[in-house]
């Protein structure tokens, strides 16, 4: 997609199909909260679900994943999470009540996305924003349903272990886990930044020897091994 004004109405289609959607999953929220008859259920998950509408706008990371620049990106996120850490630590020695956590929680979500948006607006090469039609989103839609179905598939691997605990062991649980699991949700960006740095040997080795080549393969194998075993040293730590 070399052509500047496709990549401007890309980013801005991209967008906008964000948000329709956050649009859908928070009045689908909103009803499943009214199942719960509890009006601290239902305030808190009107609130919570807010971040949907401020995510939309992480689409501007994905230019920078494309291009193999996640480094531009990554210490936006990794600095908002560990300072929104402290502040959550603070708080709950504090003995801070729910609604506090639900901002702070909605906050992160906002400064993250403002940050990451900012970030691609003031970059010399992106491709900023066009002026919104509807036959981008459409497009887009067409051609990325298998991969609409990747990431509800993805959420519902990750989120199912709460549908659980709230079963099973009720709200304060639920929120006890959810603060907890946030540890572990910090190192998500460690792939990425992991594909930053090998990608470009990897490409590079498999355009001078090519794809079946020996040396191309040796690198693979060695980067599969050492993304293994960092992902090991995360899960025993």
């Amino acid at each position: 997609m070399h052509d500047k004004n496709q990549q401007d109405r890309t980013m801005t289609g991209l967008i906008i199909t964000r948000e329709f959607f956050a649009i859908v999953a928070y009045v689908v929220l909103f009803l499943i909260s009214l199942t719960s008859g509890s009006e601290v259920n239902i305030g808190a998950t009107l609130i919570a679900s807010l971040v949907l509408f401020a995510r939309g706008f992480d689409a501007s990371e994905y230019w920078f994943q494309a291009r193999v620049e996640s480094k531009k990106t990554a210490p936006i996120r990794i600095g908002v999470v560990l300072i929104m850490l402290g502040i959550r630590l603070a708080a709950a020695f504090a003995g801070a009540g729910l609604v506090v956590f639900l901002l702070l929680y909605l906050l992160e979500s906002i400064a993250v996305s403002t940050g990451l948006l900012v970030r691609f607006l003031r970059d010399k090469e992106s491709p900023k924003l066009a002026k919104p039609d509807l036959e981008t989103p459409k497009s887009l839609l067409a051609t990325s349903w298998l991969l609409m179905l990747s990431g509800i598939a993805s959420q519902i691997n990750s989120r199912g272990d709460i549908i659980i605990v709230q079963v099973l062991l009720g709200n304060t649980a639920v929120g006890l886990y959810s603060a907890a699991a946030r540890l572990s949700e910090m190192f998500y960006f460690l792939p990425v930044v992991f594909m930053t740095a090998t990608f470009p040997r990897l490409l590079r080795i498999r355009t001078k020897f090519g794809a079946t080549s020996s040396e191309y393969r040796k690198e693979l194998q060695r980067g599969y091994d050492q993304a293994c075993w960092v992902g090991i040293g995360i899960a025993v730590v």
